[in-house]
């Protein structure tokens, strides 16, 4: 099966669900399009860990680094990867905190 679209964004975890969403993915890119992968850690989860905020918020960004690179095995050298941060705040919902990208 060749590709069928030109540009594709494809939010990944790593569950098995997410290694197939990438391997799908990649199959539905056209050779010359672009495959984006994203992971997204809610920081606003590390909060209720107290005093192992840290260690948790360090597991969550270990997490969707480790999907985005599992993701990448399936893509083509112009496969792209963005981990985003999320933090739940009670004013705004949920807001984009910040967004790593980096060519995977």
């Amino acid at each position: 099966m060749s590709g069928i679209f030109e540009r594709v964004v494809c939010g990944v975890d790593d569950s098995e669900a997410g290694h197939l969403a990438a391997r799908l993915a990649a199959r539905l890119t056209e050779p010359d399009g672009s495959l984006t992968l994203v992971a997204v850690e809610d920081t606003s989860i590390a909060v209720h860990a107290g005093w192992q905020m840290a260690a948790v918020s360090h597991q969550l960004a270990g997490e969707a680094s480790a999907a985005l690179a599992h993701g990448a095995k399936w893509g083509r050298p112009s496969t792209r990867s963005r981990r985003a941060c999320f933090e739940a705040t009670r004013s705004m919902g949920c807001w984009l905190r910040s967004t790593a990208g980096r060519r995977a």
